[in-house]
């Protein structure tokens, strides 16, 4: 799309936007359902929540099993019951 006139009148910097961003649509359904880190600019709304993020890159992380993790950081909660500890960081508390 451009910001007036035909479709056909697309500018050069227009048209790198939007094929840059269609060259990630691959990498990005490559990595559906995995966990990933995503490097970028992250936007957010007037209450802070993030609204989107223009990547520039992804990673897909490997997968460790939940016990590999058991006893890495025996003061992780810093005291703290693992539920509240939990409930604090996902913000419900």
């Amino acid at each position: 799309m451009c910001s007036g006139g035909s479709p056909r009148e697309a500018t050069a910097s227009e048209r790198q936007r939007h094929s840059a961003h269609a060259s990630q649509t691959d990498e990005i359904r490559a990595a559906l359902g995995k966990r990933v880190e995503v490097g970028g600019r992250l936007a957010r709304d007037i209450e802070d929540r993030p609204v989107s993020v223009k990547m520039r890159s992804l990673e897909v992380l490997h997968e460790a099993p939940v016990t590999d993790l058991i006893g890495l950081d025996r003061d992780f909660t810093g005291g703290v019951d693992p539920m509240d500890y939990l409930r604090e960081i996902r913000g419900a508390s």
